[in-house]
């Protein structure tokens, strides 16, 4: 999805004269927050999500069918390694979206750069960013003289959604703002803005206590072997824990776009493949279990072999050392 293509000039856009240096820079703003909201690229918020969404669901029908067929046998370490993955999995998956480093592409880092432009976020900026008017009433006003000119037989007919007749979606432009400023329809000004309060209730939410004991849990013991003092061990999240940070870092997400007349759409990607196929086989044939037993052999000496590795190496004097 491509946020630099603008249909309409600034100078086209139903600003006002004194506002559209403004607006040339609210939309360099807003395409840098969508773009990492919602861009084409791996590392967006949107891509992340769909990422954590996807491994949720395949993890937990696999999870249904061992509840489902309680009869049939899973191989305990097969299991072992697909809860732990998943549990790996999404938990640096959340870390990762509230991330305060400056080059993360996380919602903290895009609503750091939100709060700190309070001034893009105005009534007029909101609706009128691109050709869309700003006074949908007038363009309502003229549609309606023209279904009562055409006669009865007439209807309403299929209305612009872009550009400057586009009065219903201006129309509804204004009534996500009312909802985002606290502001009543009668009372609207283009210089209406969004409280700041409300930025900070996102803060709160990305504070969330499952987002935060899922982000100390990989500080310290995911990411980091971290040593610990006796007595003060770190909470292990629940399974459900992690789906309500994902639930609410989704919901946060959704929000933060819709400053910008965008939503993040569909979270679980749709599948391009039959998601159960060969679900219904057996991973090993019986005869081929003595053969994996050799198999796990040599491989286990083959790794236990790592800690006999010659230290010659490590002993010999660095390039450094010799200059």
């Amino acid at each position: 999805m491509n946020f630099r293509d603008y249909q309409f000039a600034v100078e086209a856009c139903s600003v006002l004269p004194e506002s559209r240096k403004r607006l040339a820079a609210y939309r360099e703003f807003r395409t840098k927050c969508l773009e990492r909201l919602s861009g084409d690229e791996s590392t967006a918020v949107s891509q992340q999500l769909h990422d954590l969404s996807w491994h949720t669901m395949v993890f937990y029908c696999l999870n249904e069918t061992r509840r489902i067929e309680g009869q049939r046998l899973v191989n305990g370490a097969l299991w072992e390694l697909i809860g732990a993955g998943y549990a790996n999995l999404m938990t640096v998956g959340i870390r990762r979206l509230v991330d305060t480093h400056g080059a993360a592409t996380s919602l903290a880092t895009i609503l750091k750069d939100m709060e700190a432009h309070p001034e893009f976020f105005t009534r007029e900026l909101f609706v009128a960013f691109d050709g869309i008017p700003f006074d949908w009433s007038v363009g309502y006003e003229q549609h309606v003289k023209k279904v009562i000119t055409d006669g009865p037989g007439a209807s309403f007919s299929r209305q612009d959604t872009k550009g400057h007749a586009a009065w219903g979606t201006s129309e509804m432009m204004h009534r996500a703002f009312d909802k985002l400023s606290g502001v009543l329809p009668e009372k609207r000004r283009r210089s209406d803005t969004i409280p700041l309060h409300v930025l900070a209730n996102v803060r709160q939410a990305l504070g969330a206590p499952s987002i935060l004991l899922v982000k100390t849990f990989t500080d310290k013991v995911v990411a980091h072997a971290e040593r610990l003092a006796q007595g003060n061990d770190v909470a292990v999240p629940s399974f459900d824990n992690v789906e309500d940070a994902l639930r609410t870092l989704t919901h946060v997400a959704n929000f933060m776009a819709s400053f910008f007349w965008h939503g993040i759409g569909s979270v679980v990607p749709t599948p391009q493949f039959d998601v159960f196929k060969d679900l219904d086989k057996g991973w090993a044939l019986p005869q081929t279990l003595p053969k994996l037993h050799d198999y796990w052999c040599m491989r286990q000496n083959q790794i236990d072999a790592w800690v006999m590795d010659d230290e010659c190496d490590f002993l010999k004097p660095s390039a450094a050392d010799i200059g």
